[in-house]
């Protein structure tokens, strides 16, 4: 008897682990339009007359912290990149005390959210698109997820500043625009995808 309840029990524990995926609840469901493996890298070449080419690379993962570290032209910079639980994901810059909020579930048109920055401006982000498609240095896709970010002072507009960021389910962030003084995605700073590993 003692010998079957311990089978039953070794059983349903691996059952229970059997249903643990790495891409599962523990990485959030921001997960899948950021996919942060170790190793996963990113290669953006800049869109415009002149200016330095962007990588991200995910170099590890302390529990559900990433480390990834952006490099633009000569500057390189190791943030903290986490897939909550909760549906968002967050990214913090060293020396930051305060996270940027980047994408936030539902995916959906709408879901909009809001985040204080360290020199206490408040930035609102809202998903504004799930349909967007671009022919990208890296290939062409479509169904991506555009996210406006802009700040929220006194008397602003999202048409004074906004960051835009594409991402592309199981790919990740493939395009990025900020935008001064401009409502119609004329950048100013522009990344678009050129090849990811």
């Amino acid at each position: 008897m003692r010998r079957l309840l311990l089978m039953v029990i070794a059983t349903a524990v691996l059952l229970t682990l059997a249903g643990c995926d790495e891409t599962g609840d523990e990485l959030g469901p921001t997960y899948d339009y950021m996919p942060l493996d170790t190793g996963s890298r990113w290669d953006y070449e800049w869109g415009l007359a002149d200016g330095d080419d962007l990588s991200l690379e995910a170099t590890a993962r302390d529990g559900g912290d990433w480390t990834v570290e952006q490099t633009i032209g000569d500057d390189v910079e190791n943030q903290t990149w986490v897939h909550t639980s909760g549906g968002e994901l967050r990214v913090t810059r060293p020396g930051r005390q305060n996270h940027r909020v980047i994408l936030k579930t539902p995916i959906s048109v709408g879901t909009d959210w809001t985040y204080l920055d360290d020199d206490g401006i408040n930035w609102i982000g809202r998903i504004v698109d799930i349909n967007a498609s671009f022919d990208l240095p890296a290939g062409s896709y479509e169904d991506l997820v555009l996210v406006a970010l802009h700040p929220d002072y006194e008397g602003w507009t999202d048409y004074m500043y906004k960051e835009n960021l594409w991402f592309a389910e199981g790919v990740g962030l493939v395009r990025v625009a900020v935008d001064d003084d401009d409502d119609d995605y004329n950048s100013d700073y522009l990344w678009e995808l050129g090849a990811v590993q």
